[in-house]
């Protein structure tokens, strides 16, 4: 924070640590949470501008992950209390501070995943916040649409009869004293839940029972011959041996259970009916077929569908492997790339398996497999890209090693892609893949933070944890090694090694100076600035417009009620919702569900855009540059103005120029005495304290804020000198560069100052002598004193 935290602050902090953890005052607990969050505050911005809006986003994803780790009762439970806390019918004074508590809890928010496994007593509060749920049979469920069969009475299956002997009887109960297939409303008790037994017995009742049961023969309806070829297959085998060889029984199951099982292990790989794990890999099994094909037909068959499998098995270990700690953040932006393209990947596979399920057309494995030929088809080359561009064993290298062979791997293959397909995929990859380094740069640039745990980024504050104003500034902030081969091979990473650099250490400086209103935060962040110019760039190269999102409008849904109103259909029908009158009376009947726009994905956006192939060139580069160009390019700017107003920036070059390189020969008093001294026998030409003070004297009335940091030093020898060359040598000016103006002006600077003194000090002294020179016959001697008009010319 700019200002140090008020003691309201600091009181109001206590009272919410001890709210929500209920330890005291003064414990080792309440203690360092109290440190961890004064710590936060002060890395924090000032104030928050915040809306409902984004507040709601934020809680909606914390949530989503929630679900996605298989907590749903706490994600229920955090929408619950956020709609709770956050009503739409608060005024602004009272909105505002539960809109900054809200984001203030997000932001101390740590792996709360994590603690739901340690502490799960903590939460059992969740589960007394429910007063009802509805309990849904997934028995019938899974049932629903499959028909009744038996297995063929053969001692081999004996066990296997048994038990479906058992689940037919259990389904042809009465139907009313079933009571499998409705929905149960019940008042759940608060208990412990036996994971492993709840497992075990979802197992054993699964479809029924085939789909764990070791074997079973399911007749077709029909008697024709193309019917039942694997059924009489198996018998003809069995007369020609005449039970002399001992053959391993055949499970015939019918091909709708085998679409299914396809279809299942597409979400996991697992041992079935149709498929086994042998060891990591899924085969299918050898003694398993459908009635219309023999068993080693059906067999090879089944191999057409396990490169799909193996495909998405492959990027759920990916994504595992990215959940361990310093793992490159560039590579999880890519994971979700990935993860967003695959998504519709899988709300096709469920549009498939609803398909097959309602059995409202004839669905064959066939059609089954030239479908997932066609849905796996971007899957297909996801992975062939994903072969290209991840490191290998990327858990052994360095973060920064992985995020800049992805980045400089993924824009050189922009120009090679083979179709539409695959060049739309790429793009997609390398914009989504880019949103770590933007938003570092969009920190940086915008909060003035360049923090960056993974070590991936291409620059490096050295002095991150100093608190006092650097004197070498310019040196703090620098290039990591070993990024000079992605520099050379990448205009984009060359972008970020320069223009990020100069831009950052500008802006930086200029907070330094007390300039913190340099920028302020846009409506856009540089990632999606990026973004959505290069979808721009393309519309207007493929002459298109840029497609919206439309907004979603709420919707009335029909309520169940305590009577049955399913007969007369969707209410909107009997109700003219313009009339305010008659929405009022059956306002019972409808619930008004409040649905916002989805985003649509970007790989969708880039896919209605491009019609073929285009040349990217120097497109990403070009976009880049003219984004940091529009947005910072008034900070050089700003430093310049501001160093020359307020520090003299073009004084102190002056300054320079008069006493290191002679420039009007300001100082010529002073050289001047210096080589009268010299040739003075016994003389104090060397005084240091004389020559600095005579310096001084000259330029103190025209430089009055730079001189006293002028000196002369003289080597400690020089009373041993007997050579006027080699004095000259011996004398060398000193002078020190304030701060901020040793940025611009370094010791490196200063160091080539000195060197040119010194040769134009020898010049200098060179004419001195030779406008002193007179000659005797052949004898060459010093004249004691020269007309005016002589030294006039030693003086030009």
């Amino acid at each position: 924070m700019a200002n140090p935290i008020s003691d309201e602050i600091l009181t109001g902090v206590r009272e919410l640590i001890e709210k929500i953890t209920h330890y005291e005052v003064g414990t080792n607990e309440f203690n360092s949470l109290q440190k961890c969050v004064i710590t936060t505050l002060k890395k924090s911005d000032t104030m928050y501008f915040l809306n409902t809006k984004d507040i709601k986003r934020a809680v909606w994803s914390m949530a989503e992950k929630f679900m996605f780790h298989g907590f749903f009762k706490h994600a229920d439970y955090l929408k619950h209390i956020h709609d709770k806390y956050i009503d739409k019918n608060l005024s602004d004074s009272d909105l505002t501070p539960r809109l900054n508590v809200v984001k203030f809890l997000l932001c101390m928010s740590e792996h709360p995943t994590t603690y739901f496994w340690k502490d799960p007593d903590k939460f059992e509060f969740i589960k007394k916040c429910e007063q009802e749920e509805t309990v849904v049979d997934w028995g019938a469920y899974l049932n629903e649409g499959i028909e009744r069969w038996s297995p063929v009475k053969d001692d081999s299956y004996q066990e296997s009869s048994e038990s479906s002997d058992e689940a037919d009887a259990c389904n042809s109960l009465p139907d009313g004293d079933s009571t499998t297939r409705t929905v149960i409303t019940e008042t759940r008790k608060v208990e412990v839940y036996d994971f492993r037994a709840s497992r075990a017995e979802l197992v054993d009742t699964v479809q029924n029972g085939w789909f764990n049961g070791e074997g079973g023969c399911m007749e077709p309806p029909s008697e024709w011959f193309d019917a039942n070829v694997g059924i009489l297959w198996e018998q003809h085998l069995r007369r020609l041996t005449g039970d002399l060889i001992q053959m391993a029984p055949i499970t015939v199951i019918s091909e709708y259970k085998v679409m299914r099982e396809v279809l299942w292990q597409l979400w996991g790989p697992h041992d079935s009916t149709i498929f086994q794990l042998s060891g990591d890999e899924l085969v299918p099994k050898t003694n398993v077929t459908i009635s219309s094909v023999c068993s080693m037909t059906f067999e090879q068959f089944l191999k057409v569908f396990v490169p799909y499998i193996k495909i998405l098995e492959d990027f759920r270990h990916f994504y595992r492997a990215l959940e361990e700690p310093s793992v490159s953040e560039t590579y999880k932006s890519y994971a979700s790339a990935v993860q967003k393209i695959t998504r519709r990947v899988f709300a096709d596979l469920v549009e498939v398996e609803s398909q097959i399920r309602e059995q409202n057309s004839t669905m064959t494995l066939l059609k089954l497999a030239a479908q997932l030929e066609q849905i796996f088809a971007p899957v297909g080359i996801l992975k062939k890209i994903h072969q290209e561009v991840i490191v290998n064993n990327f858990r052994g290298s360095t973060p920064l090693n992985c995020a800049l062979s992805l980045l400089t791997r993924l824009r050189g293959s922009l120009q090679f892609s083979l179709n539409k397909m695959e060049q739309d995929i790429r793009l997609t990859l390398y914009l989504e893949s880019l949103y770590y380094y933007l938003t570092m740069v969009n920190a940086w640039l915008v909060k003035n933070e360049l923090i960056n745990y993974t070590d991936e980024f291409v620059i490096i504050n050295k002095n991150e944890k100093s608190s006092q104003l650097p004197q070498n500034y310019e040196m703090n902030f620098v290039l990591r090694d070993g990024i000079d081969e992605y520099y050379e091979k990448d205009c984009v990473v060359k972008i970020f090694c320069d223009q990020v650099l100069q831009i950052g250490r500008n802006i930086h400086l200029l907070r330094l100076l007390g300039k913190f209103d340099v920028f302020t935060k846009g409506s856009e962040t540089i990632h999606q600035e990026f973004t959505r110019r290069i979808l721009e760039e393309l519309a207007n190269y493929y002459n298109c417009e840029l497609p919206e999102t439309a907004p979603l409008t709420p919707k009335l849904q029909q309520v169940k009620s305590s009577f049955d109103i399913n007969q007369m259909g969707d209410w909107t029908d009997f109700v003219d919702l313009s009339d305010g009158f008659l929405t009022k009376a059956f306002d019972d009947f409808y619930l008004e569900k409040d649905e916002t726009a989805q985003e649509t994905p970007l790989y969708n956006k880039v896919g209605n855009i491009t019609t073929d192939l285009f040349a990217m060139q120097e497109l990403p580069e070009k976009v880049l540059g003219q984004i940091l160009k529009d947005r910072f390019t008034i900070s050089g700017l700003m430093v310049k103005n501001l160093l020359i107003e307020n520090y003299s920036l073009d004084k102190q070059f002056e300054f320079l120029n008069h006493i290191f390189l002679f420039w009007d020969d300001l100082i010529f008093p002073f050289y001047c005495r210096f080589f009268e001294k010299m040739y003075v026998p016994n003389s104090n030409w060397g005084n240091s304290v004389w020559l600095t003070s005579h310096l001084q004297d000259i330029i103190m009335d025209l430089y009055p804020n730079f001189y006293e940091d002028c000196t002369v030093q003289v080597k400690d020898h020089w009373k041993q000198c007997r050579d006027s060359l080699e004095a000259c040598s011996l004398v060398s000016l000193q002078y020190k560069i304030r701060w901020p103006l040793n940025i611009v002006i370094t010791e490196e600077h200063i160091a080539v100052y000195k060197e040119l003194f010194q040769f134009i000090l020898t010049v200098k002294w060179a004419l001195y002598t030779i406008n002193h020179l007179s000659f005797t016959g052949s004898v060459m001697m010093f004249q004691s004193r020269r007309s005016d008009r002589d030294w006039s010319l030693t003086k030009r």
